[in-house]
């Protein structure tokens, strides 16, 4: 599934689902989701289905800040 982009004028952010964030940073979705349990990467938006999504610039900063931790 290619990013989102929603279109409601207050949120022109780009959002993505868990199987794409996984598939884009190379792990499975269970990582993804013990991410999101342990707080690692919060998800920022929900779509019209109801579904939820990470917003892509957020999920990579706090992925890059986790990073520098190490």
């Amino acid at each position: 599934m290619p990013p989102v982009n929603t279109s409601t004028p207050y949120s022109s952010r780009e959002l993505i689902d868990q199987k794409t964030l996984a598939k884009m940073a190379g792990v499975s979705r269970q990582t993804v989701a013990r991410w999101e349990e342990l707080g690692f990467i919060s998800r920022s938006d929900i779509g019209l289905s109801g579904s939820k999504y990470f917003v892509i610039k957020e999920v990579v900063s706090q992925l890059e800040r986790l990073k520098d931790v190490k």
